[in-house]
């Protein structure tokens, strides 16, 4: 296995990894701020 094969499938892993963060997060908020009102 390539480093360059190796560095994009860790690439691709953390922006799924992230995307899915950045999603829970902002409804988590959502709900935050509705409870907070």
């Amino acid at each position: 296995m390539s480093e360059a094969t190796l560095f994009s499938f860790g690439a691709v892993i953390f922006i799924i990894v992230f995307t899915g963060a950045t999603l829970f997060g902002m409804a988590s908020l959502k709900e935050f701020q509705e409870r907070n009102k």
